[in-house]
């Protein structure tokens, strides 16, 4: 008995395609661009409908929606959870981890914990992104800036040395607030 062939039936375009490329940008950012940041979460972004119809356009419009927004982390007390979900996400899509359009809201509040986990997470590589304390001339921020240093001068040395080092600063922070010492 002869098998007979599956079919698959044509893919239906969208009249979309049939525009130029420059016309569906427009189109595209008229649907993508917000005035307020994109928030990433500790779960991940809610990423827009259009992003998730087909293959053609997620690969035509994921790099409009990604960099052409502002884009926000949030969480809080340091708190690198949310920031580690941004920069897998930007891995999968194939763009570098330096985002200029990428906002911190995550360097509010005090936890040693938090804040060590992410100098490690930095330390490793797993996320390049590090508060941006420029500008700033409170004591605090200088000490955090100069941890964030003092872990990327250091990246080609052993975390348990880079920790120890870390460890001596926590004492400053400490000094500045109580809350560092738990």
């Amino acid at each position: 008995m002869a098998r007979r062939r599956r079919t698959r039936p044509k893919k239906a375009r969208s009249p979309l395609f049939k525009l130029s490329g420059e016309i569906r940008n427009i189109i595209w950012r008229f649907a993508l661009l917000r005035e307020e940041p994109i928030v990433f979460h500790t779960g991940g972004i809610e990423e827009e409908p259009l992003l998730l119809t087909c293959r053609a356009i997620r690969k035509e419009t994921a790099s409009i929606f990604y960099r052409e927004n502002s884009l926000m982390c949030k969480g809080g007390s340091f708190d690198s959870t949310s920031l580690l979900v941004f920069d897998r996400k930007m891995i999968s899509l194939g763009y570098e981890l330096v985002m200029p359009n990428l906002t911190l809201g995550i360097t509010h509040g005090t936890s040693w914990p938090n804040l060590i986990l992410w100098l490690q997470r930095y330390h490793a590589g797993e996320t390049a992104a590090s508060p941006n304390y420029a500008g700033y001339t409170d004591a605090k921020s200088c000490v955090l800036e100069s941890m964030f240093l003092l872990v990327n001068k250091l990246e080609d040395h052993p975390w348990e040395v880079v920790k120890d080092l870390l460890d001596l600063q926590r004492r400053t922070l400490v000094a500045l607030d109580k809350g560092w010492a738990v």
